[in-house]
């Protein structure tokens, strides 16, 4: 039972040489299998710069939809810088084509950056309301302040409003610069 271009050194006699030639055919599977998944694995290397490529274009090419909102925002403020600023005197051509392009490449930028720039929004919201809230306790304390002398001052005021104002030529009591 020899077979032609086998490794095999001798025929399969008996049990145990059937085993040994099992044990060796599946080492010699394993090793082809690791060899085969380093060759791929090198390939895939070889070709990220032209996946990397194809991705980029993608991005101009298709429109992220996961973040709708944000897009229409988006696609709002490119229309009106690109088509009214920027691209206000070329072609037809140019004025249709780069916006596209620019509106399908930004919504994947902000699919990508949301989460940082909610971060940073939250954060900026978080300093200006504690701002506030300080000045509110500041702006509290010193009412409790003026509170007592806003008190002495009603007093005083009361006492003057007991005696009537001159009256002028006008006849106004506030004019009495005469």
């Amino acid at each position: 039972m020899s077979r032609k271009g086998s490794n095999m050194s001798s025929r399969i006699s008996s049990y145990n040489d059937l085993e040994q030639e099992r044990k060796r055919l599946e080492a010699l599977l394993e090793y082809h299998r690791g060899v085969i998944q380093e060759d791929i694995r090198e390939i895939k290397d070889e070709l990220q710069p032209v996946r990397n490529v194809f991705g980029f274009i993608k991005k101009f090419t298709t429109k992220d939809k996961t973040n709708a909102l944000l897009n229409i925002g988006s696609e709002f403020a490119i229309n009106t810088l690109l088509k009214r600023f920027v691209l206000s005197r070329t072609g037809w051509l140019v004025r249709a084509v780069v916006p596209f392009l620019v509106k399908n490449y930004s919504s994947h930028i902000i699919s990508e950056k949301k989460d940082q720039w909610i971060d940073k929004i939250v954060g900026w919201l978080r300093h200006k309301s504690a701002k506030i809230r300080k000045a509110e306790r500041e702006a509290a304390a010193a009412g409790n302040k003026s509170a007592t002398a806003n008190s002495a001052t009603a007093t005083a005021a009361s006492a003057s409003a007991a005696t009537p104002a001159p009256v002028t030529a006008t006849g106004n009591p506030s004019h009495n610069h005469l």
